[in-house]
């Protein structure tokens, strides 16, 4: 049950982060850089919110198996090693597409690899603090 309520408001925060963050923060960069790859409507980005949702699910789950066993359940190393799933995770996302796509900026892998190793590391540092939080 502490899984539930530490997973839960985990993936909340990521999606949260996230979403402002391509929808709001960095919605110019991702839009003058990667238009074409984009499903855009109007003037918004249409996520496909089924696939996001798997993504925010396997995030919230590397944490509380990987990550908060790696911080010894610390806060501070929860940030750390947060940081350190973020520089993997989304170094192995931008590198391929900077391997495999055709004219993709690398402005932007930089940009989100950044971002990856941000968000993964304040949410870990979350997660931590909400598992303390309920002990």
């Amino acid at each position: 049950m502490t899984a539930l309520k530490c997973l839960i408001p985990t993936m909340l925060l990521f999606c949260l982060l996230d979403f402002l963050w391509i929808g709001w923060i960095g919605k110019s960069i991702y839009f003058n850089q990667l238009g074409p790859f984009l499903n855009i409507e109007g003037n918004q980005l249409n996520a496909n919110l089924p696939a996001a949702f798997v993504v925010y699910i396997l995030f919230a789950l590397m944490i509380w198996w990987v990550v908060l066993p790696l911080a010894d359940n610390q806060v501070a190393s929860s940030f750390f090693y947060g940081a350190f799933l973020g520089l993997i995770v989304y170094g192995i996302y931008d590198m391929t597409n900077l391997s495999v796509l055709k004219n993709w900026p690398v402005s932007v892998s930089i940009i989100d690899w950044c971002w990856g190793i941000i968000l993964c590391s304040i949410t870990s540092g979350f997660c931590s603090w909400i598992k303390g939080y309920l002990a």
